[in-house]
């Protein structure tokens, strides 16, 4: 179980460290290299962004009848594809980026409760956030000297880069990564009287938040006129782990139940 946590540690580190890399010149890329106008690259990545919203609960679905593993890789899976079509087809890529990534979102957290066993799951949340947060860091750190030595051809290689720490953690997880125990829930039709994600209440006033904040980062890559306010990045980003947290909250209601 200890190589598994470890394991499962170094793939979200090094998945990290490449949109570290990406992330913070992902418009720039798309602006300068490939040349679409700003308000053209905009409307692109909030397209993307919008499909990769009917993923969720395709990605719920995955994690009963497959687990959170597989469902976890299958994300970066797409995620690698997304990145390498970047440098060919820009509006697939947006498309399979955003789509792999809510499901890659929408399977973490289940992933890191199963890898961490029975007990409190603060601490291993919070050791893999610290993680993750860290090596995004320090993959900013590197795109910013790679595009000072670099110059224009940087923008390929942090694309390149980005793709291979996909492929990288996925293949972290599959030959790394083992669940002994997962949780098992019983099909629909044994669990009739049971609870639902369509009627349980408690979960509800999450979901149009999550929702709907999960469109805001493209717009807050635009600049903005000083007479318009936008929340912070970080706010926001907040508000949105709230949203999968109780989506958390809600699969362990049903599988303790």
């Amino acid at each position: 179980m200890m190589r598994s946590r470890v394991a499962l540690l170094t793939a979200l580190g090094v998945d990290n460290i490449g949109s570290g890399l990406f992330l913070p010149v992902a418009l720039l890329y798309v602006t300068r290299v490939v040349g679409l106008p700003l308000a053209t690259a905009g409307t692109i990545v909030a397209a993307g962004t919008m499909a990769g919203l009917a993923v969720p609960p395709v990605a719920g679905r995955l994690v009963d009848r497959v687990g959170p593993r597989l469902t976890v890789i299958s994300g970066q899976s797409l995620q690698a594809l997304g990145a390498a079509a970047y440098l060919v087809a820009r509006d697939a890529a947006v498309v399979l980026l955003a789509a792999g990534q809510q499901m890659f979102y929408s399977s973490l957290f289940s992933l890191i409760s199963d890898v961490a066993g029975d007990g409190p799951k603060d601490r291993p949340f919070a050791v893999a956030a610290m993680v993750r947060s860290a090596c995004f860091g320090l993959g900013g750190l590197v795109a910013g000297g790679l595009l000072s030595s670099a110059g224009p051809a940087g923008y390929r290689i942090a694309v390149v880069a980005d793709a291979a720490s996909f492929a990288a953690c996925s293949l972290l997880l599959a030959l790394l990564v083992h669940i002994p125990h997962p949780c098992r829930r019983p099909a629909p039709a044994a669990r009739a009287d049971g609870p639902r994600p369509l009627s349980d209440r408690p979960p509800w006033p999450f979901w149009p938040c999550a929702g709907s904040l999960a469109t805001c980062p493209p717009v807050l890559c635009a600049p903005s006129t000083p007479r318009i306010w936008f929340p912070s990045r970080h706010d926001l980003t907040c508000i949105r782990r709230i949203g999968r947290a109780a989506a958390v909250v809600h699969r362990g209601h049903r599988c303790a139940g």
